[in-house]
């Protein structure tokens, strides 16, 4: 079982429920509209995507499996993780971080801008274990039962340009979960 990050899109009026619970106990999967998984890759999506880009590219690029809104997860900065007690990880765990419609429409334009061979030339395999990008054994083995290669990025690069694309469409909030 690998890392995974999985995106959800969800209308204003479904996200304004999430509201109401300040984002806890919430079940995405019953109030999305769609959702994608990016087992194993979202790291490495992240890294690719953000070569050569500018401090704000970047900070889209991050934004997408990592956004800077949540709701439930207050006071997150200020805990010592090194004396937490168990009742406030879990009140930290019962949060949803969230991309607004207007940044969903930003990086869908990112995403736009970037293409397939973009992507595939950008790929070095040692790079990427070079650089601990998890989960440290990518590889170039392109055949059709490997993962954690070119072509599985691809495949996800594609998957996530089609997310966002409707996410943007559908001016919708997109949630994002990471484990």
């Amino acid at each position: 079982m690998s890392q995974s990050a999985t995106l959800y899109r969800v209308t204003s009026d479904k996200f304004k429920e999430i509201e109401k619970v300040n984002g806890k106990k919430v079940n995405p999967e019953k109030l999305s509209e769609e959702y994608s998984t990016y087992a194993g890759s979202f790291m490495a999506l992240e890294f690719i995507l953000s070569k050569g880009k500018d401090e704000n590219a970047c900070k889209l690029v991050v934004e997408i499996f990592n956004p800077g809104n949540s709701l439930g997860a207050e006071g997150m900065s200020s805990v010592n993780f090194d004396n937490v007690d168990e009742q406030a990880l879990w009140n930290m765990i019962d949060s949803v971080s969230y991309i607004t419609p207007e940044r969903v429409k930003e990086i869908n334009e990112l995403l736009n801008s970037e293409n397939q061979a973009k992507v595939a030339s950008n790929y070095n395999s040692k790079e990427l274990n070079d650089n601990g990008i998890y989960p440290w054994c990518w590889h170039d083995d392109n055949g059709d039962n490997e993962v954690f290669n070119q072509r599985h990025l691809l495949e996800d690069f594609a998957e996530l340009k089609v997310f966002f694309s409707r996410a943007a469409a559908d001016n919708n909030y997109v949630l994002s979960y990471v484990g």
